[in-house]
């Protein structure tokens, strides 16, 4: 049996052109010649015909996890794992939701205990906190920087102060309040500062309208921005029909309402729902990463 030609130019034409194999009747002299499977003596691979795999474009948009290439956003096809920034996106969201249930239920009954129910615990309109030594002017008490001391039901200190408060003597149920400044307890170790640029109290109904631009900052980094928020303490809701946005060191959420209920343990956002995660601020187990002196 005679060797392969080592020279392609030694190949006749048809062998070239097509690759895959050669009959005995392509040569002049009718040899029969067989392509050898091992590497030919110069330690090249001998040539094989070969078509490339056919990968759908689903496929290769997945990536490969094995070959360096990075995995796509959903699923590691391969391994059939979660990529790191899912990972991380849907700890950013467990971390901001855990913070919006101690936040939002914390603003709207603060807001209403502090403000609102000092005047209910006072026992009387008459000795209301906010209004001791107001001053009555064209049938309106009125008090000029009122502020109020005091403590939660779990004896945290909290602080509220306002440049006006007014009481119209014909409506006696309703306060209202202007530039609005409150430092209020959250937990056991962080505290929230409140600014609303106005709030309408309802004593009766036991309602809280504020307006301005209601701003809430935390101690450990949380923010929150609303147009204006109409709280319900009976009902234990709170609800803007105007947009909100929350920041906090993971990420950032934002939407055109928002519905809190049931005292904080329903806490409803729609209409241009939208979510930043920062994956820099966030370690694989969710937790945040915190700077280490060298």
């Amino acid at each position: 049996m005679n060797e392969w030609p080592q020279n392609r130019n030694d190949m006749p034409h048809s062998a070239q052109a097509n690759g895959h194999g050669v009959s005995a009747s392509a040569y002049p002299d009718g040899a029969q010649r067989t392509r050898p499977q091992a590497d030919n003596p110069q330690g090249h691979p001998s040539r094989q015909a070969y078509r490339a795999p056919q990968v759908s474009p689903q496929a290769e948009n997945r990536g490969h996890h094995g070959n360096g290439s990075n995995p796509g956003p959903d699923m590691d096809f391969l391994t059939g794992q979660r990529d790191v920034s899912a990972f991380l996106k849907a700890n950013a969201h467990s971390g901001m939701v855990r913070r919006m249930r101690i936040v939002l239920p914390a603003v709207a009954v603060a807001m209403i205990v502090i403000i609102g129910g000092a005047w209910m615990l006072s026992g009387s309109s008459e000795t209301d906190p906010f209004l001791v030594e107001a001053q009555v002017e064209n049938g309106r008490m009125v008090m000029q920087n009122p502020e109020l001391k005091g403590q939660d039901d779990q004896n945290r200190p909290y602080y509220v102060t306002a440049r006006q408060a007014v009481q119209d003597a014909t409506q006696p149920d309703l306060i209202q309040l202007s530039e609005i400044s409150a430092d209020v307890p959250m937990d056991d170790t962080t505290n929230a500062k409140i600014i609303a640029g106005n709030g309408l109290y309802n004593s009766k109904a036991k309602t809280l309208k504020l307006g301005g631009e209601v701003n809430v900052t935390t101690a450990d980094g949380m923010s929150m921005t609303l147009q204006d928020a109409d709280v319900d303490i009976d009902a234990g809701t709170l609800a803007t029909q105007s947009p909100v946005s929350l920041t906090s060191i993971q990420a950032r959420i934002s939407a055109n309402r928002l519905q809190v209920e049931d005292n904080g343990k329903r806490i409803i956002l729609e209409d241009r729902v939208r979510m930043t995660i920062y994956p820099d601020k966030i370690k694989q187990d969710g937790s945040l990463k915190t700077a280490t002196a060298n």
